[in-house]
C-alpha cells in the first residue's frame, strides 16, 4: 500500500486465554514467538499462519501456570522469559522439540520486562519488586551454566515497568523506568561497579547563579548567587585568568543569551557580600540575580520579591559593607489562585560598569 503498511493474514490464536508478550525472531523473518497467560511459547510459521510448536515453562509444582509478561528472542533462538513466579527461563526453541536451558529465581515477584545487550551476551530483568538483575552469558560454555545470574541494583521504589538498551558511539546504556516517575540509567560495561544514575520527573532547580564578568576595579569580578532552602547568599569573586595557582577554583557562567558557557579562575575563598534569611515557615521556590549584580528576585511559599544589592562605606574604618534593599512594587504578583512563580530569569543585557 501507499503507507507501507499492508494487512496480509490473521493468525489463529491457539492460547488459552490472553497473549502477553511477541517477538519476531531478528534472523528468521518468518518465525514468530508469542506467550500469554496459559505458561505456553508458541513458535509461530507466519508464512503459512500456524503453529510449529509449542514450549510448555515449568509451575514447579504449583496448579496454575505462570503468566508470562515478557519476552526476549536472541539469534541463536534462545527465548527468555519473564513470568508471574518472578522466574526469568532460558529456552531452547531451534528446533520442534525445544528444551529449558536455565530457570532462575532471583526476583520475589513477577518479572515485568527484559531488555538485551546488543551482543546478547547480558539479559537484564525487573518487574514489581523493584529488582533490576542482569544474566550473562559465557559463550565457551556450551551446557547448563552458560547463563549465570550476575548482579542487581534496587534504584527504584515501586514497580518497574520498562527496561531498553541504548547503543551509541561503542557505549551501551541500560534505561529503566516505572510507576516511580523516576527514570534511571546504567553504563552495561560497567554495572557491576558503578551505581545507576536518576533522572527525575520535574526539572531541576537552578540553585547557583553566576553573573557576566564586570570590570570595576584592577581585576574583572563575578556575583555569585547561592539559593539555600530558606535563604539567599550572595558573593564576589575576583577573576585571573592568567592564575595557575594550585588553590585555584573555578566557576561557570553564561553569557547574556545564554548560549556559551565561559569559565572563570579566581583565588578561594570568595567574598560574601551578603545573606538574606526569610521567614521559617516558608520555603524559597526560585531566585535569580541580573547581569550586573544589582538586582535580585526571590520567590518563596508567599510572594515574589524584588531586591537591590547596595554598598555603603564606613567613614570612620573605610570598610565597604554591602546590604539587600527590598524594591516595593505592587506589579510583583503574591500567592493567590494561580501560585507563585517556580522559575525566574532576568532578561536584557547588562549594565557597563567602572
Amino acid at each position: 500500500s501507499d503507507s507501507g503498511i499492508e494487512f496480509m493474514r490473521p493468525l489463529r490464536s491457539t492460547h488459552e486465554g490472553r497473549i502477553l508478550a511477541v517477538k519476531w525472531h531478528p534472523l528468521e523473518e518468518e518465525t514468530l514467538f508469542s506467550a500469554g497467560i496459559d505458561g505456553m511459547i508458541r513458535k509461530w510459521d507466519a508464512n503459512k499462519g500456524r503453529v510449529v510448536a509449542m514450549f510448555e515453562l515449568e509451575r514447579f509444582g504449583k496448579r496454575t501456570p505462570p503468566f508470562v509478561w515478557s519476552m526476549v528472542v536472541l539469534k541463536d533462538s534462545t527465548v527468555i522469559v519473564g513470568d508471574s513466579y518472578g522466574q526469568v527461563q532460558f529456552w531452547d526453541c531451534s528446533d520442534e522439540t525445544g528444551f529449558l536451558l536455565k530457570s532462575f529465581r532471583e526476583h520475589k515477584a513477577d518479572v515485568l520486562t527484559l531488555a538485551c545487550s546488543h551482543d546478547e551476551t547480558k539479559i537484564f530483568a525487573s518487574g514489581i519488586d523493584s529488582r533490576v538483575s542482569m544474566f550473562a552469558c559465557n559463550p565457551e560454555d556450551e551446557g547448563a551454566n552458560r547463563w549465570v545470574y550476575s548482579y542487581s541494583h534496587r534504584p527504584h521504589t515501586h514497580d518497574v515497568q520498562a527496561l531498553a538498551t541504548l547503543y551509541v558511539k561503542g557505549q551501551e546504556t541500560l534505561i529503566s523506568g516505572g510507576i516511580d516517575t523516576q527514570l534511571c540509567y546504567y553504563e552495561v560495561d560497567k554495572y557491576k561497579r558503578t551505581r545507576p544514575k536518576k533522572v527525575g520527573p520535574f526539572q531541576h532547580k537552578q540553585l547557583v547563579h553566576v553573573t557576566e564578568r564586570l570590570h570595576v576595579g584592577r581585576l574583572p569580578i563575578v556575583f555569585m548567587m547561592v539559593q539555600q532552602p530558606r535563604h539567599i547568599q550572595v558573593y564576589k569573586l575576583e577573576i585571573d585568568d592568567t592564575l595557575e595557582e594550585k588553590g585555584a577554583m573555578t566557576v561557570l557562567s553564561k553569557d547574556v543569551q545564554g548560549q556559551k558557557i565561559k569559565r572563570h579562575n579566581h583565588l578561594v575563598p570568595p567574598e560574601l557580600l551578603a545573606e538574606l534569611y526569610f521567614d521559617k515557615r516558608n520555603s524559597i521556590r526560585a531566585s535569580a540575580i541580573s547581569m550586573d549584580g544589582t538586582l535580585l528576585a526571590v520567590s518563596d511559599d508567599t510572594e515574589l520579591r524584588l531586591f537591590r544589592l547596595g554598598s555603603k562605606k564606613d567613614e570612620k574604618t573605610g570598610s565597604i559593607s554591602h546590604e539587600l534593599n527590598r524594591l516595593e512594587s505592587h506589579l510583583l504578583p503574591k500567592a493567590g489562585r494561580e501560585g507563585v512563580p517556580v522559575c525566574l530569569s532576568f532578561a536584557g543585557k547588562k549594565r557597563e560598569s567602572g
